[in-house]
């Protein structure tokens, strides 16, 4: 039987629905899955997918040649439409489960490297020629809201000010790498990387310490089983995080906040900077309990 799982979003939800992969084939070993998704790189390699495709790159011929005359399971409801997603009441995965009536037995998501790319990736970045060991960091996440200064979204990424104290903290003992797109925030003393999901897997691998957003970094750390510091703001680590990390969660609010979002949840990943319920940015985090959590690792 052909198993198709669409899987739309950014590359965390995708590294997310690995897991959900691995509890359909449990359920239906003998079956051939095939994932539509935007990010297919993210699935090489799976040893539970017979084959990934691109998402609408070749959506004329998934009914001809996955579907018509042949057995077929489409698992096509989405996470974040369910109740527990919008009430924030369980986490993504079980909830993928639950709303395609596969059973949870406590997957988690896995990326799979093979030796090949590792030494391809070693050539590439060539680690072993820095004189510190590396701090990985993605400060920085998703579209970028109206209203504020470049590269930056108050309800996702680190504050600006914060992220260069904690560059400050660390620059003298660590080669810090800031994993980023090219039209978010740069930072000094620091190295950007830009480059693709499977190499960016291969740096996380080679940090020391690990410092995120909830982005696709966290995900993927998660997926390597690599233990890292999350900085959560506007989304909650019931429904995103997970147990192997070691979650900071921003400060109170101390500014009253009105939500008027035309979506179902409190808050737009994209809020505008006039709507920030802190005085300043500088309110959200206190940049010791970053350090005290950076410093466990």
């Amino acid at each position: 039987m052909n198993i198709i799982i669409p899987i739309a979003g950014g590359i965390g939800k995708c590294i997310a629905g690995t897991a959900f992969v691995k509890a359909v084939k449990k359920q239906y070993p003998e079956s051939k899955i095939i994932v539509s998704s935007p990010y297919p790189s993210v699935f090489k390699h799976h040893p539970d997918i017979s084959e990934t495709i691109l998402i609408d790159a070749e959506r004329n011929s998934i009914f001809s040649k996955y579907c018509k005359d042949k057995e077929f399971k489409i698992f096509i409801m989405d996470p974040f439409l369910h109740n527990e997603f919008i009430t924030e009441t369980n986490h993504i995965i079980p909830i993928w489960c639950k709303s395609n009536d596969i059973e949870y037995n406590g997957e988690k998501p896995e990326i799979f490297l093979t030796d090949n790319e590792k030494e391809y990736y070693s050539n590439f970045f060539m680690f072993d020629r820095l004189e510190k060991p590396i701090l990985a960091m993605q400060v920085s996440g998703g579209s970028i809201a109206p209203n504020i200064q470049p590269g930056y979204n108050w309800a996702r990424d680190l504050p600006q000010e914060t992220v260069v104290k904690i560059i400050e903290e660390y620059r003298d003992y660590y080669t810090i790498i800031n994993i980023k797109r090219e039209d978010q925030q740069g930072y000094n003393d620091t190295i950007e990387c830009n480059s693709n999901v499977r190499s960016i897997a291969y740096l996380l691998l080679n940090a020391e310490k690990r410092l995120f957003i909830d982005s696709f970094a966290q995900h993927m750390a998660a997926a390597l089983n690599l233990p890292s510091t999350v900085c959560w703001i506007t989304t909650n680590p019931t429904v995103f995080g997970y147990d192997i990390h070691d979650n900071v969660i921003a400060n109170p609010h101390n500014v009253d906040f009105v939500t008027e979002t035309p979506t179902y949840s409190r808050y737009e990943l994209n809020e505008s900077i006039v709507d920030l319920p802190w005085e300043k940015t500088e309110d959200i985090f206190d940049v010791n309990k970053i350090f005290q959590s950076l410093n466990k690792s």
